[in-house]
């Protein structure tokens, strides 16, 4: 997958091979949305506002952040939100769980569990999002929905679709699967709600220019709190700390890169070791004494529980949090959104 990624943001000879494959991928896509738009196959309708946080393209874009962010706004205003995840990286598929203090990323999946730790709102893993949604409904009261990722999950009707875009990656080559990263047409753009722009810090990378000028385009950026420590998480150190020192960086998410950069930006020299996106660690994969390791939480929330992982010296393993800061306009366009629901 990796390999793959390189040509999804350039014309390379592997794109353009691969491009009769993306118009058959794009033509199921369309194919699939109209049947749910012209009552084919059928939606399911929720009482209460269902909010979709999701992206066209496969890889990280920021979606996770946001939706801990989105919760913890909406309780902030009083309301009782609930996390609907499909719980990818988790080892089974078919059951219906509740994520609680004590759940593993193994069980129900990497994002799950760091949404829950943030928010500490009811959290639902399930591949059937409707019947995981009744359950936040009616066991857990919660009055208003949020779903991570599911753009693409027509079955569960929604009130307001958000759109998460890399900044720098944009939609990279313009081309669907399996020749470009798009699980969508950038047509699709046209028929969101909002469109959030994950703006890159420091000037980290060139920013992605649009085409076209979408309506309700906003801004959100990344923001890092300091570095804690992976199996102890009462201690915790400034990023100034490393700043001139030599780190292995370790990142098993969509777009490893980003992370990369950012850890580079906060003046770290950088040893890269990228993994696939939800990689569960096992053995020594991160047998590092030479120098400090930093990971993302995605990556950290693997290791506390993991019996396979070799661990050579705990006081070396960091991870970096991340939350962040969205323009206060799409608060009031959230809060609109939702009062239109109600009364409507």
């Amino acid at each position: 997958m990796l390999f793959l990624q390189k040509h999804w943001y350039q014309l390379t000879w592997l794109s353009l091979v691969l491009f009769p494959l993306s118009i058959l991928f794009c033509l199921i896509s369309l194919i699939r949305k109209n049947f749910y738009r012209y009552g084919i196959f059928k939606k399911i309708s929720i009482k209460v506002p269902v909010i979709i946080i999701g992206n066209i393209s496969v890889g990280g874009t920021g979606k996770t952040p946001l939706v801990i962010w989105l919760a913890k706004f909406l309780q902030s205003k009083n309301y009782r939100p609930g996390v609907i995840s499909r719980g990818y990286g988790k080892n089974s598929s078919h059951n219906s769980s509740m994520v609680l203090d004590y759940s593993l990323a193994n069980d129900v999946g990497d994002e799950p569990v760091i949404i829950y730790r943030h928010s500490k709102c009811p959290v639902i893993v399930d591949a059937d999002r409707v019947r995981g949604v009744s359950k936040l409904v009616t066991e857990h009261q919660c009055d208003i929905i949020i779903s991570d990722d599911g753009l693409q999950h027509y079955r569960l009707d929604r009130d307001v679709e958000v759109c998460v875009i890399d900044g720098v990656r944009g939609n990279g080559n313009g081309f669907c699967l399996p020749a470009g990263p798009l699980r969508e047409p950038v047509s699709r753009l046209n028929s969101i709600d909002a469109i959030i722009i994950n703006k890159p810090v420091n000037n980290h990378g060139k920013p992605f220019k649009f085409d076209n000028e979408y309506k309700n385009t906003y801004e959100m950026q990344l923001q890092e709190s300091g570095l804690v420590n992976v199996y102890d998480s009462s201690k915790k150190k400034e990023t100034s700390s490393f700043q001139g020192k030599t780190v292995h960086a370790v990142a098993g998410i969509g777009n490893p890169e980003q992370f990369f950069k950012y850890l580079e930006n906060l003046g770290m020299q950088v040893i890269r070791h990228p993994f696939p996106d939800h990689y569960n660690y096992r053995g020594d994969d991160l047998l590092f004494t030479d120098h400090p390791t930093v990971m993302t939480e995605k990556d950290a929330v693997k290791l506390w529980h993991n019996k396979e992982h070799i661990i050579p010296k705990k006081d070396q393993y960091w991870y970096l949090p991340v939350s962040v800061n969205v323009e206060q306009s799409f608060e009031e366009f959230i809060l609109k959104k939702i009062e239109e629901k109600n009364h409507g």
